[in-house]
């Protein structure tokens, strides 16, 4: 009975050791399946904010400043020259995108900034 007894006990010892291996093996596919999906997310991260920024061209982000400024300017009683001024100075965030459009299509002062 002693020996059956030290047989199965060495049995459970190898299958402990096998499902210990076996759980090691799964750990390290499951954390480089989540270094590949953090790698995945940045990427696609990165090329959302490139499309966004295709699509969203300087112009239309103009617009919509544009609108707002037409709406608050209109009961307070802005000039053109007004409009634009404000519009250039609380741009802060996109200030570098407009100033290099700018430059690009030949927008260097506040006349042709507002007729635009």
């Amino acid at each position: 009975m002693d020996e059956e007894f030290v047989k199965l006990f060495v049995m459970m010892a190898e299958m402990k050791a096998g499902l210990e291996k076996k759980i090691e093996a799964e750990q390290e596919e499951m954390l480089s399946g989540q270094d590949r999906l953090k790698q995945e997310m940045r990427s696609e991260q990165e090329r959302k904010e490139e499309i966004d920024n295709q699509t969203l061209g300087i112009r239309s982000i103009m617009a919509v400043f544009k609108t707002q400024f037409e709406i608050v300017s209109s009961p307070n009683g802005w000039t053109d020259f007004v409009i634009a001024s404000q519009l250039v100075a609380s741009s802060r965030e996109q200030r570098p995108r407009f100033f290099k459009e700018f430059q690009l299509i030949k927008l260097k002062d506040l006349k042709t900034i507002e007729k635009t």
